[in-house]
């Protein structure tokens, strides 16, 4: 049977029990370049009850960052699933997934 739509692989996002959640990336062109993200938001959203957790970057040019605070890190559950959104400036809903995976708590 044909796989119809982008299959992503999973991917393991790593927490520390107690600690800060950090992350930079740059967002590169074909080439290997940095270009410019285009405008819209990009986050995690992460499977918890009753609602998903979402947790935005700050997108400056051609960089993401993200800093999420222990407190708020240490509430996602070990095994929850996660994917990397990117919502653009004229979607309402729904977005594109970039990544996707599950979460791995370590202590």
């Amino acid at each position: 049977m044909a796989v119809i739509g982008v299959e992503l692989p999973q991917d393991t996002l790593v927490l520390t029990k107690g600690r800060d959640f950090k992350w930079t990336f740059t967002n590169l062109s074909a080439a290997g370049k940095p270009i410019p993200f285009p405008a819209g938001d990009l986050y995690f959203e992460i499977t918890t009850s009753p609602s998903p957790t979402t947790w935005p970057f700050t997108i400056v040019g051609n960089t993401a960052t993200i800093k999420v605070e222990s407190t708020a890190v240490d509430l996602i559950p070990d095994k929850a699933k996660w994917q990397l959104v990117f919502l653009p400036d004229a979607e309402a809903a729904g977005g594109d997934a970039l990544a996707r995976g599950v979460v791995k708590v370590q202590q």
